[in-house]
């Protein structure tokens, strides 16, 4: 079995099956506000951390988001119990003892810790002052030649939430190995090493759908039936899969047919990708109504779906700059209203009001061309006239063939 493509700060050597040691790896740390204050590692939340034991790695905390969250190792979740063994600290190119480091963190530009591990205890990342912003150490022993290599495996329902470019794994429900390329899984075949076919093309995925507009380079209607009627100020750049529509938020948008069909009913679903650079207050991904209900925006980090006249609902801290994320909103008259990112629920309201439009101003991307615009790109807009489950939900998030 070939593979050509490999994307992971360690080298495989294949036909050893081992985990090659001595290759140098850089973790570049920044702040983002979710929810409070967490790092992202190499621009995803909370990543696990891997480390070989015997190769040097460099965690890099210049980015000026990091000025009052010196990142250390420890060995539980409080610095007490904090983690030095192998670790070295730097500040503006100089080393530093580990208390000049945190006294002198916050004033530096340039700041850094060179681990090289032999045998460590359990691990985890934090911030030496603030809980809750960190994550996981996985060390990972460099492997002597073998037979065969054991890897972590689950079902598709249980991949991680937080995987990391390179990952593998076995797929208890597909009985395969897959990876993870930073924003997808792919399924290793014995016939050929291509990722499985995507589903960003298929218009009933992963079940009947009212439409999908892929917004790759035009605002056609994949499924056929409501082209967009019109575009201003958009531009079609590369995005989550192959191109996407970019927004300049103030006057771009996507205006669709007013057709009903496209508006809200009792039970209907949204699935959307997209890649924000910068929130205020009410930044429209969706309008679907004749008034003010239905609609979703995105309200400095929270996504808050308008779903009748007198509610809404929000999941506070859930959107981020600077990544693609995956939302989808499921709304039924009987369970109420269900949000998902990225494949897992949210958020949950038993809800089921409805305000009955009659007519529909349907758009993407904008509330009118002039107030309310998103800022940054939107691709693969699914409407469906369904409540999606759990399942669907999380197949969306992934756009690869099951």
């Amino acid at each position: 079995m070939a593979i050509t493509k490999v994307t992971t700060p360690e080298l495989i050597d294949l036909p050893n099956n081992q985990l090659v040691t001595g290759v140098s790896t850089t973790y570049n740390i920044t702040v983002i506000s979710s929810g409070g204050n967490k790092y992202a590692v190499n621009g995803t939340q909370q990543a696990n951390i891997t480390l070989i034991p015997g190769t040097t790695y460099t965690i890099n905390q210049d980015d000026s988001t990091n000025n009052a969250h010196p990142l250390i190792l420890s060995t539980s979740t409080v610095a007490a119990g904090v983690y030095s063994t192998g670790v070295t600290y730097s500040l503006n190119g100089t080393g530093v003892s580990y208390a000049s480091y945190i006294s002198g963190f916050a004033t530096a530009t340039q700041r850094r810790l060179t681990i090289t591990l032999s045998s460590p205890p359990t691990l985890n990342y934090i911030c030496y002052y603030h809980a809750g912003m960190g994550g996981s150490i996985i060390t990972t022993p460099g492997l002597a030649n073998t037979d065969g290599v054991v890897l972590p495996k689950g079902t598709t329902a249980t991949r991680p939430a937080s995987a990391v470019d390179g990952e593998f794994r076995y797929n208890t429900t597909t009985k395969k190995v897959e990876y993870y390329d930073g924003s997808s899984w792919f399924t290793l075949n014995s016939s050929k090493a291509a990722p499985q076919t995507g589903t960003t093309g298929a218009c009933n995925y992963p079940t009947s759908a009212t439409a999908l507009y892929q917004l790759q380079s035009n605002d056609d209607d994949t499924c056929g039936n409501y082209d967009g009627t019109g575009e201003t100020a958009i531009t079609y750049t590369s995005g989550k899969f192959g191109n996407s529509a970019t927004f300049n938020g103030t006057t771009s948008k996507i205006d669709l047919p007013n057709s009903s069909s496209l508006s809200k009913a009792n039970d209907f679903s949204w699935s959307f990708w997209i890649y924000g650079s910068s929130f205020g207050a009410d930044n429209t991904i969706l309008r679907l109504t004749s008034d003010y209900y239905t609609s979703v925006t995105v309200y400095t980090d929270k996504l808050m779906f308008y779903s009748d006249p007198t509610s809404h609902q929000t999941s506070a801290g859930s959107v981020v700059t600077g990544v693609w994320q995956n939302f989808v909103i499921t709304k039924s008259s009987t369970t109420g209203v269900v949000i998902y990112k990225d494949g897992t629920s949210i958020y949950t309201d038993s809800g089921t009001t409805d305000a009955g439009a009659t007519s529909a101003v349907n758009r993407i991307g904008a509330w009118d061309g002039t107030n309310y615009g998103f800022p940054g790109q939107i691709a693969q807009v699914r409407l469906f006239p369904s409540a999606l489950s759990a399942t669907q939900a999380s197949a969306l998030a992934t756009e690869t063939a099951p």
